[in-house]
């Protein structure tokens, strides 16, 4: 069957150019034109590098599963007729 069709634009992309000067004129405009004068709170301890760590075992953990998971799904085309007309799929 054909691609199903692309979405049309919802504004031209010239309209894009014009969307982000009017949003730089705004800020020009209405802008306070000074650096901000916040200043970070001061951090009483050091950063966490132990629960930081165990943190991120964990995410690299259920993205590792995750990767496997897709990469021994694979494509269509990764599954294949065997010698015994059974279907395998190609790690």
């Amino acid at each position: 069957p054909p691609p199903p069709p692309t979405p049309p634009l919802l504004v031209s992309p010239l309209s894009y150019g014009e969307i982000l000067a009017g949003f730089v004129g705004a800020g020009l405009v209405l802008g306070a034109r000074s650096w901000p004068g916040w200043q970070p709170p001061e951090g009483g301890a050091e950063f966490p590098v132990g629960p930081f760590a165990a943190n991120l075992f964990w995410i690299a953990f259920a993205y590792s599963g995750w990767n496997a998971a897709v990469y021994a799904a694979g494509s269509p085309g990764s599954v294949h007729q065997g010698d015994d007309d059974r279907e395998e799929v190609i790690f």
